[in-house]
């Protein structure tokens, strides 16, 4: 049976300890030093939202360690959630859904696997934020918008 989710705030110390090291190597410590925590979210890893004066900060730390955090803009978080609306979607389909518009607003990532890492990132600020939630089926996630 599938299991439906919100957003999750377990306390996890890791991100005390890893989070400042990712957000200087990807020159973002003066923008955190504005930021507060919307939401965690458990999909295979843990994600971290957190809200900055330009957009968002998604931040996770895999298995072995490895440091990820990707800055999102409001506005492409705005388009994100106009584009898909009050639907059910898996990563990919979401991400052919808005690679036309990725391309067309200069979006980081336009196209590939990058493009499906970058709107996963926006699908988990959505979840953070209440405006969606998911599921796991078999391997994947399924998210669905809604107001």
């Amino acid at each position: 049976m599938a299991e439906t989710h919100n957003s999750v705030a377990p306390s996890h110390k890791w991100y005390q300890q890893y989070f400042y090291i990712s957000l200087t190597k990807i020159g973002l410590e003066r923008k955190m030093m504005e930021a507060s925590e919307i939401g965690r979210v458990q999909l295979r890893n843990e994600y971290r939202v957190d809200k900055v004066p330009s957009g968002f900060v998604v931040s996770s730390v895999n298995t072995k360690g490895e440091i990820f955090s990707q800055l999102f803009q409001q506005c492409v978080v705005d388009t994100c959630i106009s584009v898909l609306g009050e639907r059910e979607w898996k990563v990919d389909e979401a991400a052919f859904e808005l690679a036309g518009v990725a391309e067309g607003e200069g979006w980081p990532f336009s196209y590939g696997y990058k493009l499906k890492f970058f709107v996963q990132g926006l699908l988990v600020i959505l979840v953070a934020l209440g405006r969606a939630d998911y599921e796991k089926v078999g391997r994947a996630f399924i998210y669905r918008g809604h107001a």
